[in-house]
């Protein structure tokens, strides 16, 4: 009987990693790369930040119809286990609130990353963490269920999304007027980036499904449990990134020279950040997994180990990614990610 449970409790966490994975897939669609645009444009003509962001907002509203839409029916047709597909049914929501997806936040949090202010939805982000972990501690000492805890999950985001609704109105108070010249201008410029995410979006995710269809939950776990240590340290090149993609944009719209300048000083940042945060953590991956996971994780060291080394890549690939976006030339990124996505 308790294999039995085990077993089960095994199976749930299974379902719900598969149905955040699967939904996550669906998240490139809605945003569709559209963000840095905004920025970018917002950055070069501040005058015309209403209607942009207004436009932004509708046609993500929409996008994000069509997401649920497309991603329910695949749903019905693919015939999955009820509980699994119970969970994607939750989880649908979470293309709407989530705090880590390109979802509608990203309209209202581009307001803030134009005019360099990015301070309060960074609280945001925290404060939505700190809802999700108070919600999941008070499930677990109830006994609750998984669906419990994937329906907290994808409610945090909601606080953070009214708040920085309001708050981005006191600086650019959007537009809802529809200007379909506008969308497919978003839609033109960004349709490089909406194929990029999700290539990125796929060869970040679908390490976790290869494995489980290949190995099985062990290896997953192992795997799991040193790649959720590596991701939060992508949020160092993104702060830089998003930082300096108004900076770049104005810089090459205005065709100051400087530009090559604020470029170079990206890289050589993100080298002298991420080449000692990489020896120290492969030197230290035992011990890092040992007080974090306890010795039963060890397997998950070697993983760490080589997982950590291309953080080095990744630094330099999101300064390089945002200055591309920023010179109006995303196209040729989207050919390098899909040299990677293929290897």
């Amino acid at each position: 009987l308790h294999r039995l449970i085990r077993r089960q409790r095994q199976m749930c966490i299974r379902d719900s990693n598969y149905a955040l994975v699967y939904t996550s897939l669906f998240a490139t669609l809605i945003d569709f790369g559209t963000e840095p645009i905004l920025v970018r444009e917002i950055s070069k003509n501040p005058e015309k930040s209403e209607i942009l962001v207004g436009n932004n907002i509708l046609m993500k509203l929409f996008l994000t119809g069509i997401a649920i839409a497309f991603s329910f029916f695949i749903t019905i047709f693919a015939h999955l286990k009820y509980e699994k597909t119970i969970l994607i049914y939750i989880m649908f929501i979470n293309l709407i609130l989530s705090p880590k997806l390109p979802t509608l936040k990203t309209s209202f949090e581009a307001v803030f990353k134009s005019r360099l202010k990015m301070g309060f939805p960074v609280i945001m982000n925290i404060l939505c963490s700190v809802f999700l972990l108070l919600g999941v501690y008070i499930i677990i000492i109830l006994h609750g269920s998984i669906k419990l805890i994937t329906l907290v999950y994808v409610l945090s985001g909601l606080p953070g999304l009214i708040f920085l609704f309001f708050k981005s109105r006191e600086i650019t108070k959007p537009k809802f007027s529809i200007d379909f010249k506008i969308w497919k201008y978003f839609l033109k410029e960004s349709f490089p980036l909406a194929f990029y995410g999700l290539l990125i979006t796929l060869s970040t995710r679908m390490d976790v499904l290869m494995l489980s269809w290949m190995k099985g939950d062990i290896e997953v776990g192992y795997y799991s449990a040193a790649f959720r240590l590596i991701l939060p340290l992508s949020f160092i090149p993104v702060a830089l990134a998003v930082s300096l993609l108004p900076v770049m944009s104005r810089l090459h719209y205005k065709k100051d020279e400087t530009l090559n300048r604020v470029y170079q000083f990206g890289l050589k940042v993100m080298f002298l950040l991420s080449l000692p945060l990489t020896v120290l953590i492969y030197i230290a991956s035992e011990q890092i997994i040992n007080i974090i996971y306890t010795s039963r994780y060890f397997p998950s060291s070697v993983g760490l180990k080589i997982l950590i080394i291309s953080q080095i890549f990744l630094f330099l690939n999101v300064i390089m990614h945002h200055f591309t976006i920023s010179i109006g030339k995303q196209l040729k990124g989207l050919y390098v990610v899909g040299a990677m996505a293929i290897i």
